[in-house]
């Protein structure tokens, strides 16, 4: 993706040398986040190990799910809006403190993540249940269940190949 002239001043404003270029922001953006992709991928493979394991053998069959991490990080240019976004007036920085280049890794929730998908609401909750129930998650992860098939062309679209309206999928947000 190619950046915008905002997002090229934005970048030659505020980034260290030799990081202050379209082309070289993203290495210093990603060096940043580097720690959130690997406790992303110890989750994962804890959740492949510890978790899902015991629901297969109650369910055996019945039960699918599958752990969606194709895009475990957030890529630099969405960093960077972001980072535009929180410093426009009009933003709600009465809630939160404004996300700068300085406290990004701290303050932004979403650097890392990946996404359990089921396709049956009771799946959803055996899952977040089990996830709840892990000592390890449980104390380092905001566990959230959401929905994810939001309009009615989709919903009709999913019922149609799946049998089900809605798809859910369960986030886990590291506790900073």
């Amino acid at each position: 993706m190619k950046f915008c002239d905002e997002d090229i001043e934005f970048i030659k404003e505020l980034f260290p040398a030799p990081y202050n270029t379209p082309e070289t922001c993203g290495n210093y953006l990603l060096s940043k986040i580097q720690h959130h992709d690997t406790l992303c991928s110890t989750v994962i493979a804890e959740v492949k190990k510890s978790i899902l394991p015991p629901l297969l053998k109650k369910y055996h069959y019945r039960f699918f799910c599958r752990i969606d991490a194709d895009h475990k990080t957030k890529q630099p240019f969405s960093i960077i809006d972001k980072l535009i976004r929180s410093s426009k007036p009009g933003t709600d920085k009465a809630k939160h403190e404004p996300i700068t280049l300085d406290n990004f890794t701290t303050n932004m929730k979403d650097l890392a993540r990946f996404r359990i998908v089921c396709n049956f609401l009771h799946d959803v909750d055996e899952v977040v249940e089990a996830l709840k129930n892990s000592d390890i998650l449980d104390k380092m992860f905001y566990i959230e269940k959401k929905t994810t098939v939001a309009t009615e062309e989709l919903k009709t679209i999913w019922q149609e190949t799946t049998g089900n309206s809605e798809q859910f999928e369960i986030m886990l947000e590291h506790y900073a």
